[in-house]
């Protein structure tokens, strides 16, 4: 038996994020056995669901689970999974193709920075820890990071008891020149060089998107009818995940296959038959008269 090649994309992480939220989202709820916050709500709340619902939404808590910071989180990942998905169409895929290799980069860039502000800020802790400011290094970290966008003060230094103001203003310098001169300008020179290299190549960078999806979305002759079928059938594959777990044989996990899709879509089939039967009779006295006069 052949393995698929398959790798795992961001859109793939956003689903295991969502399941695993409402994964959680399932337990809390039927862990959860409280009153209403509130007694005026009993008119609006009468069942366990709805008392579970009012108390999350309008309380925002569900005993020790905050409810609205959760759903922020399912939120999140639900819309990032839409933007990704827009990656396969032709009008919005290139351009977030190259807005996903741009983010890639400004991560890296991070990274190094990161690296440069705790440098600075274990320097300025050590020689301006007299200084109340300078007293945390958390807090002298925010600052060098505050370099690099231009907030800084020079008479924090007029008070330095272990050396010469002139040495702490020397250094809040060098930290702008590197962080606000030398390394912004940098980032900014590394989104555009990256935007001038892809560009150019916006179509091939489409065509790749859609490469690297064709496994998500090509069918599986063996295990394919686990996810073909659609809710409420879609149930019935939790009966079946045994069986195929069981079988090796690759004939006759294709014969179960086979068998078990049309199982699944025999109630779709159905109904979709008896209705067209039934417009076809609903609609024959009308296309009678039609063809008479």
């Amino acid at each position: 038996m052949t393995k698929r090649d398959y790798s795992y994309q961001l859109d793939d992480l956003c689903d295991m994020a969502i399941s695993i939220c409402v994964g959680i989202w399932t337990y809390t709820y039927y862990t959860w056995n409280q009153e209403l916050q509130d007694p005026d709500d009993g008119k609006f709340a009468r069942t366990k669901p709805e008392i579970y619902t009012i108390n999350a939404l309008r309380y925002d808590i569900v005993g020790d689970f905050n409810m609205l910071q959760f759903l922020a989180a399912i939120i999140f990942f639900m819309w990032s999974r839409f933007i990704l998905q827009m990656q396969l169409t032709r009008t919005f895929g290139p351009m977030l193709r190259i807005i996903i290799v741009m983010v890639g980069d400004v991560f890296k860039f991070l990274t190094i920075w990161s690296v440069l502000l705790a440098l600075l800020a274990s320097v300025s802790s050590l020689l301006f820890g007299s200084l109340p400011k300078y007293s945390e290094f958390k807090n002298v970290l925010f600052m060098m990071f505050g370099t690099g966008l231009g907030t800084y003060d020079l008479a924090d230094f007029t008070k330095l008891d272990t050396g010469p103001p002139e040495s702490g203003e020397i250094l809040t310098i060098l930290a702008v020149i590197i962080n606000n001169v030398v390394l912004l300008n940098f980032i900014v020179a590394i989104l555009a060089d990256t935007y001038s290299k892809l560009s150019t190549s916006s179509l091939g960078l489409y065509y790749d998107g859609i490469i690297s999806r064709i496994p998500v979305y090509e069918d599986d002759s063996r295990y394919g009818a686990l996810i073909v079928g659609t809710p409420p059938t879609n149930a019935m594959a939790i009966v079946v995940l045994p069986i195929f777990s069981c079988i090796r044989d690759e004939k006759t996990l294709r014969s179960i296959n086979d068998v078990f899709t049309k199982l699944m879509y025999a109630p779709i089939a159905l109904i979709v038959t008896l209705t067209f039967m039934a417009l076809n009779f609903a609609l024959l006295p009308f296309a009678y008269l039609s063809s008479i006069y």
